[in-house]
């Protein structure tokens, strides 16, 4: 195969690495249940999640190497690099987030920085196994014998193919061993997400005076929302992620009702929605999207959340488990139950204090 990329492969690459990417983007929204990560990994100990995960990863790339190759009459290389392409970009902020440039100053980005690498890699080759022994076998009836050099080669092929599952949970584990208890490498994220904080302005300054209105109605204090915005924008504000959820809540407003994704600029759950605006989802689901709906409905679940928490009187088991309104409102509005040891819990709280030192539901 000529490993030489010319003109006329440009957007062949390019159609498989949006196909891919966005893929990827569907496993995440409507199977988190089933999706997990390297990073992701090391905080929830989730081997059972993880190999789901890895299991639905690899069947996606044999099914879309075989529509490109077979029906789209992609060629393997164009395919291998879309792929190659894909991978990279979804783990690119990863590595710069978390500076796993710098894997020599710890055992830790050195174990995350190989898992990632790998995972490029894996990826790329169960494309390639699928090309060799896989598509042959469906399209071309091939035939292999168990005692000749073909049959052994398949054999090989199904084992590489099941390898990437052990090989990303065992990655994962020893990822885990690391730096599960590490609280150095917690202070470290919550550093690196306080400085992305502070220059991630761009949404909020978009749109600052439609923020500081649904903070005056709710009489919330403008820091918080800011605060939260920023978080889910940095977590989940890649333009495919918006646009997919677009797309879903206005076109297929049943599935997104099923799945109860979350959407928008503050990415609030449906089930959330529904408590806070006591409206079946089939009235506002489709609204949901927009910028003006999205930030009055996260304004007044927060208003809730800070008066749930200051009304003693209301029996709440969340409550009397928390620390602090920031911890509540973390659980709250990422759980809806009580996680003490949830990462993203851990974060969001910490942030929230760091953010809105003064946080009460008077201030505005």
């Amino acid at each position: 195969m000529n490993i030489l990329l010319y003109n006329y492969d440009i957007l062949p690459i390019i159609i498989v690495c949006i196909v891919f990417m966005l893929v990827a983007v569907v496993h995440r929204i409507f199977l988190p249940h089933m999706y997990s990560s390297i990073l992701e990994f090391k905080y929830e100990g989730n081997i059972n999640k993880t190999l789901k995960s890895s299991c639905i990863r690899i069947l996606y790339v044999v099914l879309l190497t075989i529509l490109f190759v077979k029906i789209f009459k992609f060629s393997e290389k164009q395919v291998y690099f879309g792929i190659l392409l894909s991978c990279f970009l979804n783990v690119w902020p990863a590595i710069i987030q978390y500076r796993l440039i710098e894997f020599h100053r710890s055992k830790e980005k050195a174990i995350c920085l190989f898992g990632y690498i790998s995972f490029i890699g894996l990826s790329v080759l169960i494309s390639y196994i699928t090309n060799q022994y896989i598509s042959p076998m469906l399209f071309d009836g091939k035939e292999y014998f168990l005692l000749d050099n073909s049959g052994l080669g398949i054999i090989k092929g199904i084992i590489l193919l099941i390898l990437p599952m052990s090989f990303e949970a065992f990655l994962a584990k020893i990822s885990s061993v690391v730096v599960s208890q590490d609280i150095q490498s917690f202070r470290e994220e919550l550093r690196i997400l306080n400085y992305q904080m502070d220059f991630e302005t761009y949404i909020t300054d978009l749109y600052e005076y439609e923020i500081k209105s649904v903070c005056e109605r709710n009489d919330i204090s403008t820091d918080l929302l800011n605060t939260i915005i920023k978080l889910e924008y940095i977590h989940r504000g890649k333009w495919y992620y918006n646009l997919f959820e677009k797309i879903i809540s206005k076109f297929f407003t049943n599935v997104a009702i099923k799945k109860d994704i979350s959407i928008g600029i503050s990415q609030i759950k449906i089930s959330t929605a529904k408590e806070v605006l006591e409206k079946s989802p089939t009235k506002f689901v489709k609204k949901l999207a927009d910028i003006d709906f999205n930030l009055e409905v996260c304004g007044k679940l927060l208003n809730i959340l800070i008066e749930d928490y200051y009304n003693t009187e209301k029996d709440d088991l969340i409550r009397d488990e928390c620390e602090d309104v920031y911890e509540y409102i973390a659980n709250k509005y990422l759980c809806s139950i009580y996680s003490p040891m949830n990462r993203s819990v851990l974060i969001y709280s910490a942030v929230l204090r760091s953010k809105c030192p003064n946080l009460n539901f008077m201030t505005a």
